[in-house]
């Protein structure tokens, strides 16, 4: 219904209409007539202002107010219900909005998810330009096809892309170039894929002395240039002395996932995260190079390249797992070689581009030519379960280089399994673990089997060092744990060896041994074989060890106090000389030598004294009982010793302990153990 009040109408014709206009409010009271209501007069106020404006009557007039003063237009108009419905309309407005909204998003996610599929071609160019023509926040897909390309792919500043290589192979056949790189790009994921190298590498050559002469690597600027005639030769439709890298991430990506993509037969690396080209390289000039972000390999297969599966440097936040990086270096490379390089599963090498906050795990990196996983450079690194089996020089390496100087600062390897590694005649020595730095270094978790048969399991050297719960079984021709640290803790290992010696523990080359300590190891090794061989160790502990044989203890040079406490199958006459005093005691006697005499030995297993220590007015017994009711008697053990000295002396005694006085002459004053060549006496305890 609509009023219209039309110019020159007689009073009755507009009685007529208003009687009209109240029976429509009356009917407004239901709901099917409230929308009649709204299209003839909206509501109350603006109807009577209306006819107010067209002149009406003044009867008219007075009806309105009267209806007005009694409530009888405002329920004939039914203001409740109109302000009812336009609350109504606005939860619709509001609901239609978030459902506008809502497929708007769902429309942008469907424009950003558009997939692009590349040409079916090898033409680099096409691919190029196609490449680059890609748009942010887009689908990349290649075709399944057998791509024979002649130069490298680069996807470049390019973010919010995800890569689809299911399927897809792509192959070249130059010497030192690659396939793929990512150049400062951000939040790009791959997928699957395979990419193929050049497969023809340079053959070794043997030098007179018996070492391998491999000419990619006669240049300093190896590892240094990629993709280019800047080689060192023209070789094989490429140049040696190129980097052919399989998948290179470079100059500032951020946030890069490759999973289950194949990289082989490159004559640098399957991967490489970094290149130190990049900078101005000369072992220390590239500290501009832009560092790569939260990058990670996962389920990726790395295997037969020339230098690495993986390479791993200029990264700051780096995940490396599931990952097989196995049989890279040289294809003719045996066991027999004196010299083996190179050849990694998986290394982190730079100067100023070392990597930083790795995580190296659950990969398996076996017979790969040189080593497992090797890292040369880096802060934070975290080795952690793979499985290395069967590399021929080393298991795993973290190892300083003092001809790069690079930094390696703090890394941890843990709950790795080695087996039937470093069995090589490489020059340079086999190790299992080779753990080297001014830094923390833990080596923790391990096993070790049939490793290091003409080198070591455990090889640490310089800085603090902590071996702990390793299991070690047949091998280490040298040594199963060799430490030369600052600081070495060696605890809780179960070790089952055929060596010479055992442990081998002493100071770094730069400086001294501050604190070793040696607890509650358990050895199983040959009768009458040297447990422990020291040197150069001013202070350490030798506690709760076991042993399965009566083994020897062994003292070099500049040894000068070591406590041993409840050890068990330990022989300690090994007729080895020393530079020092040394004076040892555990729960079965005292051990003590001067300089250039033999070591000796003391039984007190069943007597009262407990231990006994060096101590600056002589040599020091504590006792298991108190000493109240007992008296301490002391002669020379015998006079067949040319150096023996007659005058020993009770210098101090208390409830619990005593110190033997010492003194060159019969009335002279007592002296430091240090004085004397040579101590030899008896000591009888009796109760009154």
């Amino acid at each position: 219904m609509k009023i219209e009040l039309l110019g020159g109408c007689t009073k009755d014709e507009l009685e007529s209409r208003i009687q009209r206009v109240a029976a429509a409010g009356k009917l407004s009271r239901f709901p099917g007539n409230v929308f009649e209501v709204i299209e003839s007069c909206n509501n109350a106020f603006e109807f009577v202002d209306w006819l107010k404006e067209q002149g009406v009557p003044d009867e008219v007039q007075s009806i309105i107010e009267t209806m007005l003063e009694d409530g009888t237009l405002e329920k004939l108009i039914n203001i409740d219900k109109l302000n009812k419905l336009e609350e109504e309309n606005i939860d619709k407005l509001n609901q239609l909005k978030e459902e506008n909204i809502e497929k708007i998003n769902q429309l942008k996610e469907e424009i950003n998810n558009i997939t692009y599929l590349s040409p079916i071609t090898s033409d680099v160019t096409i691919l190029q330009a196609f490449i680059d023509s890609l748009p942010n926040n887009a689908n990349l897909k290649f075709p399944k096809n057998t791509y024979l390309i002649n130069d490298v792919l680069v996807i470049k500043n390019k973010s919010n892309i995800t890569i689809d290589l299911t399927d897809v192979i792509f192959q070249t056949n130059k010497h030192g170039y690659g396939i793929l790189e990512l150049y400062a790009c951000e939040n790009v994921t791959i997928n699957g894929g395979t990419l193929i190298g050049a497969n023809n590498f340079y053959p070794n050559t043997i030098n007179t002395d018996g070492l391998t002469n491999e000419k990619e690597l006669t240049k300093s600027f190896w590892g240094s240039v990629r993709n280019s005639k800047n080689g060192i030769t023209a070789y094989n439709n490429g140049f040696l002395g190129s980097c052919g890298i399989g998948l290179l991430i470079h100059q500032g990506c951020k946030n890069i996932t490759v999973n289950n993509l194949k990289a082989k037969y490159f004559n640098f690396s399957g991967i490489s995260i970094g290149f130190r080209g990049d900078g101005d390289y000369s072992f220390g000039n590239n500290s501009n190079t832009a560092y790569n972000e939260n990058i990670t390999i996962n389920n990726c297969n790395c295997c037969y390249n020339f230098s690495s599966g993986i390479n791993i440097l200029a990264v700051n936040d780096c995940v490396i797992k599931n990952n097989i990086c196995s049989y890279n270096g040289h294809p003719d490379a045996q066991l027999s070689d004196k010299y083996l390089d190179p050849g990694y599963g998986i290394t982190c090498a730079g100067t100023n581009q070392y990597a930083k906050n790795v995580i190296i795990e659950n990969n398996t990196c076996n017979y790969n030519k040189r080593k497992g996983i090797d890292v040369h450079s880096g802060e934070n690194i975290e080795i952690i379960n793979n499985k290395c089996r069967g590399n021929y020089a080393y298991g795993i390496a973290c190892v300083t280089n003092d001809k790069t100087n690079e930094p390696l600062k703090d890394y941890f390897i843990k709950n790795n399994l080695i087996i039937d590694c470093a069995n090589s005649n490489h020059v340079n020595g086999n190790y299992g673990i080779i753990a080297q730095g001014d830094c923390i270094g833990v080596i923790e978790g391990n096993t070790i089997k049939e490793t290091g048969k003409t080198g070591f399991n455990i090889y640490c050297v310089n800085g603090n060092k902590e071996i702990n719960n390793n299991i070690i079984k047949k091998g280490g021709g040298i040594n199963s744990i060799y430490a030369y640290c600052t600081q070495s803790s060696i605890n809780n290992n179960n070790i089952e060896s055929e060596n010479d010696t055992v442990i081998k523990v002493g100071s770094p080359s730069n400086g001294t041994c501050e604190s070793l300590i040696i607890n509650n190891n358990k050895i199983n090794l040959n009768e009458g074989k040297v447990l422990l061989y020291a040197n150069g160790i001013t202070r350490g502990i030798c506690s709760n060890n076991i042993c399965e044989n009566n083994n020897k203890i062994s003292f070099g040079e500049n040894t000068s106090r070591i406590t041993f406490n409840n050890n068990f199958n330990f022989s300690y006459n090994n007729n080895v000389t020393t530079s020092e005093s040394i004076v040892v005691g555990n729960s079965f006697g005292i051990l003590f030598s001067k300089v250039g005499e033999n070591l000796n030995f003391i039984d007190f297993s069943k007597s009262l004294i407990s231990r006994c220590e060096a101590d600056t007015n002589g040599i020091k017994f504590y006792t298991r009982r108190a000493l109240g009711d007992y008296s301490i008697n002391i002669m020379p053990k015998s006079s067949n010793f040319n150096k023996v000295v007659k005058n020993y002396y009770i210098r101090e005694a208390a409830s619990n302990y005593f110190i033997i006085g010492l003194s060159s002459t019969a009335n002279g004053v007592g002296e430091s153990i240090t004085t004397f060549e040579d101590i030899s006496f008896f000591i009888n305890i009796n109760k009154y």
